[in-house]
């Protein structure tokens, strides 16, 4: 959304399958409270239509009551939860990893300044996002390993993993505690 000549609001939408997952929104300061946020909600409601979803789904903070109200308001519902931990690397002895899709990896890294990088350790298979300068690598035993590896092929400097956890307080490793959101899209449902 413009405001003139600036940007005043973006939402980020990303089509999963038939559902149209909401990456985020944000709102210029000074554009708080003019009604932005519905409004490029409303537009991801059409879209997801348009595109024949039957589901609209986010994440959004436990901590940001001000998101989830206005999510609740346009009919999203509280499903799963999940909290973030850091993830300290750790090197292991003959840690065998092998990068899958490099190519693909690094185009839209570069591009888009996050990307999905597939791995194979232990003979398992596990997708790795980079996010600018930071790691989400599984919340398992091989995340340290490959917090180590990966940080030095994509020049990542810290590293993170999600966990699914309750409706309560995160644990106390947790850094943030999210709630997934979803709500069923139909073809007359209002927007």
């Amino acid at each position: 959304m413009r405001a003139g000549r600036d940007i005043c609001a973006v939402a980020d939408w990303r089509l999963l399958g038939t559902c149209l997952f909401l990456n985020g929104i944000a709102v210029a300061t000074q554009e708080r409270g003019q009604r932005h946020g519905s409004r490029l909600i409303e537009d991801g409601e059409r879209l997801g239509r348009l595109l024949g979803c039957d589901t609209l789904a986010l994440d959004v903070s436990t901590s940001n009551p001000a998101a989830r109200r206005l999510y609740e308001r346009h009919g999203f519902v509280e499903h799963t939860y999940a909290e973030w931990l850091r993830v300290h690397p750790q090197a292991a002895e003959q840690a065998e990893v092998r990068l899958l899709d490099w190519p693909s990896f690094s185009a839209h890294h570069s591009a888009y300044g996050f990307g999905d990088v597939r791995v194979v350790h232990r003979n398992r298979d596990h997708v790795v996002r980079v996010l600018g300068s930071a790691l989400r690598v599984p919340a398992d035993e091989d995340g340290p390993v490959l917090a180590a590896v990966l940080s030095v092929s994509v020049g990542a400097d810290q590293a993170f993993a999600v966990q699914p956890t309750s409706a309560g307080s995160p644990s106390s490793g947790a850094f943030v505690h999210f709630a997934r959101m979803t709500r069923t899209l139909t073809a007359g449902t209002a927007g």
